[in-house]
């Protein structure tokens, strides 16, 4: 996928806790160490979005056991859970197959939407993919089935529910690894596009660039980052970095300018939110020496190019880039500008319904922070109906550019990104 976007600076959306298997009949095992169970104090109300006035699915009594996975980003007093198997969805029968003398179903269709309720204008309470099987729910309405999909998620109020304070550190600990994790993508991918960019304007600028820096930088996001989709994207751009880091460790060209390192973590009581992917290579320094690459370029260069004094180390005799051949036809600028479609960018979080009149949108997208981290626009003519992903994880694909920060009053530059594609992160 490309990330060739012409941003300057945006953030990313992030999820408060990572995905979790569900197991056992009526929440997640006490023992395992990657759920946060807690248990209902009273009868309670489970819904499809963080508010009272949001549709319920299903209705719990006191003692049962639930997975808890956050807070609801956003909104204060609500905590984001595994969808309860004493709850129920909906699916139109012709998206399912009837399995196991039709206790369960199997989906037959591609990207398959459930619903909060039984009709087509039912809020989108998760995606499945082709294969994936849900349990029967013995009911029907129309052409409508009850199901219970075990990848979806849903709201209860904080008060109705007792967690353990053990497990909301758990909670905790597990949303710093991940913010870290997405900060370090964001200050990544931002540096590529920033290399990449300079290239196109001078190719002899990027023999200066760190490339082994980022390249490792790629490799903790491919190691660290919860999302399989940002893993993937990761992996591609580092393809790409390797192949131009090889070329210049052969050559024995070393870095004069170190690569962009993601901001420190705001402390908690910080209302502000975190700023951008952090600083980039703007303007590279232009002091490239004369001479010949050297004849025996060092075969092992460090394994951290980075250089740890902020005053850029001196290079050595002789690492000046080649002159580029006639037309311009430098090997490294086939290499960093392979033939991907323009502009697109991919951002992940929670969509939110929220009027902003001095940018003209109507939705955002939450970060896990419940800070707004993008504003969300419809391509004209564009099929997508965003009310029904309202209060979902999602996946946004698209084109964007940064807003001034002094129109919104929100804080540093949010981009303004107008939608190709949106999709259900799943769970």
């Amino acid at each position: 996928m490309s990330i060739k976007a012409k941003l300057s600076t945006f953030c990313a959306a992030l999820l408060i806790a990572a995905a979790c298997h569900w197991s056992g009949s009526a929440g997640a095992a006490e023992g395992d160490e990657k759920t946060v169970t807690a248990t209902v104090i009273k009868k309670a109300n489970v819904r499809f979005g963080p508010n009272t006035k949001a549709d319920a699915a299903g209705e719990l009594k006191a003692g049962e056991t639930i997975e808890v996975l956050g807070a609801a980003p956003g909104v204060e007093g609500w905590y984001m859970i595994r969808f309860p198997r004493q709850c129920k969805a909906w699916m139109h029968e012709k998206l399912l197959q009837p399995v196991e003398g039709g206790k369960k179903f199997k989906v037959i269709e591609d990207k398959a939407k459930v619903r909060s309720d039984a009709k087509q204008t039912g809020m989108m309470v998760a995606e499945l993919s082709l294969g994936d099987v849900v349990e029967s729910k013995d009911e029907k309405v129309g052409a409508w089935v009850a199901v219970y999909p075990p990848t979806a998620i849903a709201y209860i109020w904080a008060k109705l529910v007792d967690v353990p304070q053990a497990k909301l550190a758990a909670i905790n600990v597990k949303a710093v690894q991940e913010t870290a994790a997405e900060r370090l993508w964001m200050t990544a991918q931002q540096t590529y596009q920033n290399y990449q960019s300079l290239g196109n304007a001078n190719i002899r600028q990027i023999y200066n660039l760190d490339w082994q820096g980022l390249s490792e930088q790629m490799a903790q996001v491919i190691d660290q980052h919860p999302s399989p989709g940002i893993r993937a994207e990761a992996e591609n751009l580092k393809t790409v970095v390797d192949k131009v880091a090889k070329i210049l460790r052969e050559k024995g060209y070393k870095p004069t300018v170190a690569v962009p390192q993601p901001p420190p973590e705001k402390p908690a009581s910080d209302p502000t939110p975190p700023v951008g992917p952090g600083p980039v290579v703007k303007n590279p320094p232009e002091n490239i020496p004369t001479g010949n690459p050297p004849a025996n370029p060092p075969a092992n260069p460090p394994a951290n190019t980075t250089p740890t004094n902020p005053t850029p180390p001196t290079p050595p005799v002789g690492t000046n880039p080649p002159t580029p051949p006639a037309g311009g036809d430098d090997p490294l600028t086939k290499i960093i500008t392979p033939p991907q479609a323009a502009g697109s960018v991919t951002l992940r979080g929670f969509l939110e319904q929220r009027e902003v009149p001095e940018v003209g949108v109507s939705y955002v997208l939450i970060g896990g922070t419940s800070n707004v981290v993008a504003f969300l626009k419809l391509k004209e003519g564009s099929a997508i109906q965003l009310p029904e992903y309202h209060w979902r994880e999602v996946v946004v694909k698209g084109e964007g550019k940064t807003v001034d920060a002094k129109l919104h009053k929100l804080g540093e530059g949010i981009p303004l990104v107008v939608i190709d594609d949106i999709a259900p992160q799943g769970r």
